[in-house]
């Protein structure tokens, strides 16, 4: 179960990433 866990928060952190570099506006 513990994958699961780890492959949501691995999604979760890209998508953090990416807002991230639109709020930024890094190419």
């Amino acid at each position: 179960m513990m994958y699961r866990v780890y492959y949501i928060s691995l999604i979760n952190l890209r998508k953090i990433l990416q807002s991230k570099c639109l709020y930024f506006s890094c190419a």
